[in-house]
């Protein structure tokens, strides 16, 4: 018992040391690639003295999946009702032509096709990484580096696309947190959910049961309330150092061999999705960078924060990314799934 409290501790030292790197010099997802790239190298020389449970990874999991809940709300479904086709078929397009790449690419590198499409979806990058541990047979490391280079091309790319936008900033809204029957009904019922999911079998189940039960929640009445500060950081770092330690597992020289194809597919995954969003500013009346925003397969929280910054349409970049995060949450995983039994009866 000492001895595993101890590793933890030296485990959790080496992931705040890489989270305040992280944050020091401005890189993307700190909280999350900062302790999984710190936990990497430290395990390379002294795997020994490294340990991390399963249960503070689901933690983790379930926290992200109430924040992934609670931005469905009312407001945020009238939104995604009023483009429910544009979105559908947008989102369907991307995943195809996603799908399609990474078939390509399976063949091009020889790479397992399962390793292949999960690092090749297009948003959810802590989805996708929580689906490929979940997987057997998939390249946890490839993935992640698939799905890290995919990231920085749009948090690069879509803010020098938009960066011509001369709006006029506006002040963020800071929500506070507030201690409320209300809350506390939302945080055991999240780990009902959570116990729920994982016991059918449901795919990132501790993140998928939580997402669930507050928007249903939400629906009905209750009012949720955002985190204290802190806790989503901390929930990036729960999993984030989990992913360290599994990448710790993996084949290295696979990993160096793929950073070529990872960066082709990553850039050619990002001009896909921006004459998407070329094709959407033509059939719509909203401006350029609300379309490029609300079709960019990054995550909502970096696009939200740069459609504030630039004056976009916050409310349709929001409802597309919320509907794309909630169709590859609920949806994606089940037609993986297929793609990968099909696959595997094609070995048979």
């Amino acid at each position: 018992m000492y001895d595993s409290i101890k590793r933890i501790t030296i485990t959790l030292s080496f992931a705040l040391l890489g989270a305040g790197l992280f944050t020091v010099f401005h890189l993307p997802l700190p909280w999350l690639l900062g302790p999984m790239l710190s936990i990497l190298v430290i395990a390379h020389w002294y795997a020994k003295w490294l340990y991390w449970p399963k249960q503070l990874r689901n933690t983790g999991l379930i926290i992200v999946g109430y924040v992934i809940g609670r931005s469905l709300t009312k407001e945020a479904l009238l939104e995604i009702s009023q483009h429910i086709w544009h979105m559908l078929f947008f989102t369907l397009f991307l995943v195809i032509i996603c799908l399609l790449i990474a078939v390509l690419l399976a063949k091009t590198t020889g790479l397992h096709i399962k390793t292949a499409i999960l690092g090749s979806i297009p948003g959810g990058m802590m989805q996708a990484l929580t689906l490929a541990e979940e997987t057997k047979g998939v390249n946890v490391g490839i993935v992640t580096l698939m799905q890290t280079i995919r990231l920085l091309c749009i948090i690069i790319g879509v803010p020098l696309l938009v960066i011509g936008n001369t709006s006029t900033l506006q002040n963020e809204k800071v929500e506070v947190f507030h201690l409320t029957w209300h809350f506390i009904i939302f945080m055991v019922s999240v780990v009902i959910a959570a116990w729920v999911a994982n016991k059918y079998h449901l795919p990132t189940a501790y993140m998928l049961g939580p997402a669930i039960i507050t928007v249903i929640l939400q629906l009905i009445g209750l009012t949720s309330e955002p985190f204290p500060i802190g806790v989503s950081e901390i929930a990036q770092l729960l999993v984030g150092t989990n992913l360290g330690l599994i990448l710790h597992r993996q084949k290295m020289p696979e990993l160096k061999k793929m950073i070529g194809y990872s960066i082709i597919s990553g850039v050619l995954i990002f001009i896909v999705s921006m004459l998407g969003a070329l094709i959407f500013y033509r059939m719509s009346n909203f401006t350029l960078p609300t379309a490029l925003l609300a079709l960019a397969p990054g995550g909502l929280d970096q696009l939200g924060l740069v459609a504030h910054a630039i004056g976009a349409d916050l409310a349709v970049v929001s409802g597309f990314q919320i509907f794309r995060l909630f169709f590859l949450l609920l949806i994606m995983p089940f037609i993986i799934r297929l793609i990968f039994r099909f696959f595997d009866k094609q070995k048979v």
